[in-house]
């Protein structure tokens, strides 16, 4: 194709790319049909041409001329992607995971470290979200500071949220959630949680548990806020 008609056809169809070659392409070392096109990336700039560079590509495409059209993004494109990242924290903690709809990120609380009703402190070690599963999980009160109830799941933790939820819709005061966030002057928005150690680093239900006893007594939960008794040691008595 001439490449005076080649750029017309560039200008009729702006949107496809258009590969050419001169019709005067030399022939095949040893005669024969000259060789087929070979397609090179596209051009930076619009409508332009390029020459090959390199022994390699030189070999290959001789003195053929290859021109190229890059398409523009088109307004899909521009406003959309498909490598978002909801959450791009790297910091220790629960971070909110940010998607929409998402029922537990209100409720997520992002520090590294919590403060326990006795005043000592813990620090969180690893990255988790609202769907990290067989986690170590505290829940906080915004309107009571030394409010503190730990427990542990292996639920994700979106899931196991959403049933202290629903104990305080239903105003379940059998449960230590239910109970306090129905006292007077509380909410459901009132609620936080964070996860304080996942279980995946516990060989079996024993350490784990042991690790939940751990952070209970460390942070006294028990005397001093919602974690009410000992009942799982029952298990293990011998």
């Amino acid at each position: 194709m001439h490449p005076t008609e080649a750029r017309r056809q560039v200008e009729r169809h702006p949107k496809r790319a258009l590969y050419w070659r001169e019709t005067n392409s030399p022939k095949r070392p040893g005669g024969g049909a000259t060789a087929p096109p070979t397609k090179t990336s596209p051009a930076h700039h619009q409508g332009s041409t390029t020459y090959p560079e390199g022994r390699s590509l030189t070999l290959t495409l001789g003195d053929r001329t290859v021109l190229s059209y890059r398409q523009l993004p088109n307004l899909k494109q521009l406003l959309t992607s498909n490598h978002t990242l909801y959450n791009k924290n790297t910091n220790p903690g629960t971070k909110p995971y940010n998607k929409p709809r998402c029922q537990l990120c209100p409720h997520i609380y992002s520090r590294d470290t919590i403060i326990g009703p006795n005043h000592i402190s813990h620090t969180i070690k690893g990255l988790f979200t609202c769907t990290s599963t067989n986690v170590i999980y505290a829940i906080m009160c915004q309107q009571c500071p030394s409010t503190m109830y730990i427990v542990q799941t292996g639920q994700s933790l979106r899931k196991r949220i959403n049933g202290h939820k629903s104990d305080i819709r239903n105003h379940n005061i059998q449960k230590p959630i239910g109970e306090h966030f129905n006292l007077s002057g509380h909410s459901i928005t009132d609620l936080k949680v964070a996860i304080l150690q996942p279980k995946k680093t516990f060989k079996n239900s024993l350490q784990c548990e042991t690790a939940e006893l751990e952070l209970i007594c460390k942070l006294d939960t028990i005397r001093l806020s919602l974690n009410k008794d000992w009942e799982w040691l029952s298990y293990y008595k011998t």
